[in-house]
C-alpha cells in the first residue's frame, strides 16, 4: 500500500464519524462565547467571533425556516463538521464561517472545506455552498469565483467589523436572496 497510518494508537477512534454519510441534525449547541487568552506579556478576554456570528446566523434562520431545519456543526460524515446547515425540502444549504481579515485567505480555507463536505468522495449533498466573511468583497475575489465555474453555488456573504450581530444577520439573509 502506498498509504500508511502510523499515528493511531490500538484502541483509539481515528475520527469522530467515518460512516461516509451526511445526517441532517437540528439545532445548536451551547458554547462559550468569550475565551481568557493568558499570554507571556498579558491576560485578555477575547470574543469569540466565528461562535458569536454562527449563533446569530442560526437564530435568524430558525425564524426563516423552523428549528427542524436549522443545524449547526453537523458532521459531514468524514469526520470533520459543517458550520451551519439549512434544510429546505431537502434542498441542503452549508455555511462555512471565516473570521480571517483577508477576503482570499477566508476563500482560500472556506472552500475546499466546502466541497469535501458537499462531494467527496463522489456525493452531491449541497444545492449551496456559502462562505461568510466579515471583509469586503473585492472584484478580485468575485472574479476568481467566476472564473471557477462556482458563481452559480458559492456565495460570498459580507459584514463588517464591529457591525452588531443583528445587522450582520440581516446583510446575510439578503445575499441568500440574491
Amino acid at each position: 500500500d502506498l498509504y500508511i497510518f502510523v499515528e493511531n494508537e490500538k484502541g483509539k477512534k481515528i475520527l469522530e464519524d467515518y460512516s461516509g454519510e451526511f445526517v441532517f441534525k437540528p439545532g445548536i449547541n451551547e458554547f462559550q462565547k468569550q475565551y481568557f487568552v493568558n499570554q507571556v506579556s498579558q491576560n485578555r478576554t477575547i470574543d469569540a467571533i466565528h461562535k458569536l456570528i454562527q449563533e446569530s446566523i442560526y437564530n435568524n434562520f430558525i425564524k426563516q425556516y423552523g428549528k427542524s431545519n436549522v443545524g449547526v456543526e453537523n458532521s459531514s460524515g468524514y469526520g470533520t463538521h459543517i458550520d451551519l446547515v439549512v434544510n429546505d425540502n431537502s434542498n441542503y444549504t452549508f455555511y462555512e464561517i471565516k473570521t480571517n481579515n483577508s477576503i482570499r485567505k477566508c476563500i482560500r480555507e472556506a472552500l475546499p472545506q466546502l466541497l469535501e463536505y458537499a462531494y467527496y468522495p463522489n456525493r452531491n449533498i449541497a444545492s449551496k455552498l456559502i462562505i461568510v466573511s466579515e471583509n469586503e468583497i473585492t472584484n478580485d475575489a468575485k472574479n476568481y469565483l467566476n472564473k471557477k465555474d462556482f458563481s452559480n453555488s458559492v456565495i460570498l456573504i459580507k459584514g463588517s467589523r464591529g457591525m452588531k450581530m443583528e445587522q450582520f444577520s440581516k446583510i446575510i439573509e439578503a445575499g441568500i436572496k440574491q
